[in-house]
């Protein structure tokens, strides 16, 4: 497939994966998310262009680490914690959110369905239109088209450099957005290029056909956008557990 076409797609999506916006603003502290004057951030703005062994020590000191992590209700079976990464260049905040599952299945059919990128859009709701392995290995550049957010806004795409490695009995897969001249930016009024600040997958062996996963996932829209699908991101982290599973 040629890549320098691929702003062209326009594939449809399947309504049932959709996520409930967040309308009600007063909800959002219910839920233990971010209010819009809670939008803002103060501070120094956050490094996103990480190297791939910078997004490996982020991500596993995210999910070895308890302290400053507030728990939000998932509704789900999977447990989810969110905090805060810094400001991004416009001024918004970006977050980070870690959900952990069990999971009746062994180590090596769960890494499968997550590294297998044509398994990508049965658990991963975010994902539309073109999701592909542009150069395979270890580590893997994969091309991912996301969902428009808004009819006000593009849809957005993402450049992932991913890898994975065994720790004793553990397998943990790592990754952070990079850029390659195999898969240009679009048109903005298509895709806006987005940053995969960085991203971890922990799968821990519990017994022989059980293991328990924790997913960290640290997402910059790259571009304001409404306080709701930030929120609805760092649900997504759970869903897309608790959709793994039920593979």
């Amino acid at each position: 497939m040629d890549l320098t076409q691929l702003g062209k797609l326009n594939k449809g999506e399947d309504e049932d994966d959709q996520v409930e916006p967040i309308t009600d603003l007063s909800m959002l502290g219910k839920l233990g998310l971010q209010g819009a004057e809670q939008h803002m951030g103060s501070g120094k703005i956050a490094p996103i262009n990480l190297s791939l062994d910078e997004a490996s020590a982020k991500a596993k000191k995210c999910i070895t680490e308890t302290e400053g992590w507030t728990e939000v209700p998932s509704k789900s079976e999977a447990q989810l914690w969110q905090k805060s990464y810094g400001k991004a260049k416009d001024g918004s905040e970006i977050f980070i959110a870690k959900s952990t599952v069990t999971i009746n299945a062994n180590a090596k059919t769960v890494f499968n369905i997550f590294w297998d990128v044509n398994a990508l859009k049965k658990w991963d709701i975010s994902t539309v239109g073109d999701a592909q392995v542009v150069e395979n290995g270890n580590p893997q550049l994969v091309y991912i088209q996301h969902k428009v957010l808004s009819a006000a806004s593009a849809k957005r795409d993402v450049v992932i450099l991913r890898a994975h490695r065994q720790e004793g009995n553990n397998t943990f897969v790592y990754g952070t957005s990079t850029v390659s001249p195999k898969v240009p930016e679009q048109s903005k009024s298509m895709y806006t290029r987005a940053t995969l600040v960085f991203m971890g997958f922990l799968i821990e062996t519990t017994g022989g056909n059980s293991c328990k996963v924790t997913f960290v996932n640290c997402f910059d829209f790259a571009g304001f956008v409404h306080i709701k699908f930030i929120n609805q991101e760092v649900l997504r982290v759970s869903q897309r557990l608790v959709k793994i599973k039920q593979m």
